[in-house]
């Protein structure tokens, strides 16, 4: 069963059908916009979008459509949207699915929603554009080449939901310099991260359960790698990890025993390290990336690991709030010495 919906937004609300749409396109002048958007019922009496085509920028999915909630985003629906600037995900989509949104090359930012599960494989490959990813916790899996070459994403945050990053993920995505995993119990696919050349540092959490071939191979710029989980189960190949970079781990670990193998560089971590106050990301620096890290965890956009609210935690009064995210500012801007 399929329904196709026509409409064209300006001063006026056009109908189609049973369709009702009031303000989910927006221009951003004054000029007509037309949006053609194509659907499919379920059999769970839910809908698929299809087929999209706006000259619109912006755009929030609805989450319904002729009172049928949108759970998924069908295979290329969205591909080649070459207006699309911003794209914003309802509560109600579940999926996204093969190439949904690839070649958006004028996506900067994508907002997800809680209630999505699973981006699937090649969903926003070659979205060249694409500069900021808010993901959210709820997500489970990203799927193979789910964010290919989009040569413009600086930093990721990956909630502690997140279960699965398939095959090279964020391969190519070389302005990457930052990417927070917060305590997903996930295993990293082969090739997640292949030629992300802007990386420095990886810190991977306790709940980080296996990283495969050519994770981070021609990182070039991969100056240290921390592994948490001294028993992390590491590929067998020297490939995974770059030969400049610095592997810190427990004595003993999986990590030791890989850096002994390929003649690495390896740091034991101290045991009783409780980290640096106010370096809430764990990467040896405060940065503004750590008050964000607090705002967005005060939002509910993401769960901070207790160890990370207890560095954050900066003016101790046993809250992590606004104000110890202002006081990092301060701190990073020079208008305090100290906390």
């Amino acid at each position: 069963m399929k329904k196709i919906v026509s409409f064209i937004l300006c001063t006026l609300i056009i109908f189609t059908g049973t369709l009702f749409l009031s303000s989910s396109v927006r221009a951003e002048t004054n000029a007509d916009i037309f949006t053609k958007l194509e659907y499919t019922v379920l059999e769970d009496k839910t809908a698929e979008i299809t087929f999209f085509d706006s000259a619109s920028s912006e755009y929030t999915i609805p989450e319904e459509i002729d009172g049928y909630k949108i759970t998924s985003i069908g295979e290329k629906a969205f591909e080649g949207c070459h207006s699309l600037k911003k794209l914003t995900f309802s509560n109600n989509i579940v999926e996204i699915k093969r190439k949904a949104f690839t070649n958006c090359n004028a996506l900067t930012t994508v907002v997800f929603s809680s209630s999505v599960k699973t981006i699937g494989n090649y969903a926003f490959n070659e979205c060249v554009s694409l500069k900021e990813v808010i993901f959210v916790n709820g997500l489970d899996t990203i799927g193979s080449y789910a964010f290919k070459k989009c040569e413009r994403l600086e930093s990721i945050t990956i909630p502690s939901t997140v279960k699965t990053i398939k095959t090279a993920a964020f391969k190519e995505c070389k302005a990457l310099k930052y990417i927070n995993f917060e305590n997903a119990e996930a295993t990293i696919g082969d090739s997640a991260f292949v030629w992300c050349s802007g990386i420095t540092e990886v810190i991977l959490p306790e709940k980080i359960k296996s990283i495969d071939e050519n994770t981070f191979y021609e990182c070039r710029n991969l100056k240290n790698i921390t592994f948490k989980n001294p028993d992390c189960v590491i590929f067998d190949s020297s490939n995974v990890i770059p030969e400049s970079a610095v592997i810190y781990g427990y004595a003993n670990s999986t990590a030791e025993s890989y850096s002994q193998k390929y003649n690495r560089t390896f740091v034991t971590l101290n045991d009783e390290h409780t980290g640096v106050k106010g370096d809430v990301t764990g990467d040896n620096d405060i940065t503004i990336v750590d008050a964000t890290q607090i705002q967005r965890h005060i939002a509910k956009v993401i769960t901070l690991s207790e160890e990370a609210i207890a560095l954050g935690d900066v003016t101790e009064d046993g809250n992590i709030t606004v104000t110890d995210a202002t006081t990092i500012q301060r701190f990073v801007a020079k208008i305090i010495e100290e906390f």
